[in-house]
């Protein structure tokens, strides 16, 4: 909506963190951690929560890319797709080849926080971070 002139960037960003805090209200597993309740979202219905958690860890990566390569996410992802994406691959297979791909732990760090941080993942430090949403 923004590239199409309906939105400004502000207003696409304004939605975005919106859709985001919505999602974090209507977290049910509090106790645990995002990848162990992702089943339980899945299961039931609760797809909102379960694509704007996962949005947060692609943001994570994609700001950290931006402060310490030259690299965006979109470029990570389609050198991913160039190379890698027919092979069989695990998460932790495919967290490896993106992380090489990059030249850094940029995908897996966030990872393992989602994996041992109980809650919904924490954002409140990308907000203020002012990146574009690509």
């Amino acid at each position: 909506m923004q590239s199409a002139g309906i939105l400004s960037a502000s207003e696409v960003d304004e939605r975005y963190w919106r859709k985001i805090e919505r999602a974090e209200r209507s977290y049910p597993n509090v106790g645990k951690p995002f990848t162990q309740a992702a089943a339980a979202l899945r299961a039931g219905g609760n797809y909102p929560t379960l694509y704007w958690g996962g949005a947060i860890d692609f943001r994570q990566v994609d700001r950290a890319l931006q402060i310490s390569s030259e690299k965006s996410l979109i470029e990570v992802l389609g050198e991913y797709l160039a190379c890698c994406r027919q092979r069989q691959s695990d998460l932790a297979q495919l967290v490896r080849e993106l992380d090489h791909l990059a030249s850094s732990n940029v995908f897996s760090h966030p990872l393992r926080k989602f994996q041992t941080e109980q809650g919904f993942p924490r954002y409140q430090g990308l907000r203020s971070s002012h990146l574009p949403i690509q």
